[in-house]
């Protein structure tokens, strides 16, 4: 798909081969805000059994989003993730402290599924990444607002 990515294998912190995406951006100046922002979604395949007569299997997609939402009300925060969660087909919307630096940042998983031993169509993929990376600039110009608000 010529989508810039790379396979981490699995080490001590992960229990398995992840994969790294860059998400496409409708960011205007794109090149500073990726200074700061790696805009970046993690993918593992995942498996909801150990059947060996599983008929599916998942790829599922994490994007933590670079702001740090620790000094937002907590209930604007509910709220804003339940107006994304609404609006997202197939994803959530959730709030998690990033390992490693204590950030609380609100994250969206996505989830794309496929037949076992069958790749995923190409064209279910790159349509998962652009809605992604669309939801993402979207809830970090709402949280971006939020904390300068906060700010003030």
């Amino acid at each position: 798909l010529e989508i810039a990515c790379e396979i981490l294998p699995k080490n001590a912190l992960v229990e398995q081969s992840s994969l790294l995406i860059s998400l496409p951006t409708s960011c205007e100046d794109w090149e500073k805000e990726f200074e700061t922002d790696m805009h970046v979604a993690t993918g593992q395949l995942i498996q909801l059994s150990d059947d060996e007569q599983q008929l599916t299997k998942y790829l599922m997609l994490y994007v933590p989003i670079q702001v740090d939402v620790k000094g937002l009300d907590e209930l604007v925060l509910l709220r804003l993730m339940n107006e994304v969660n609404s609006e997202i087909p197939i994803g959530t919307c959730f709030c998690a402290e990033e390992p490693g630096t204590g950030r609380l940042l609100l994250q969206i998983k996505w989830l794309i599924g496929g037949f076992v031993g069958e790749y995923i169509e190409e064209a279910v993929l790159c349509e998962a990444l652009f809605e992604i990376g669309s939801v993402y600039d979207e809830v970090k110009e709402k949280l971006v607002e939020l904390v300068e608000q906060v700010q003030d």
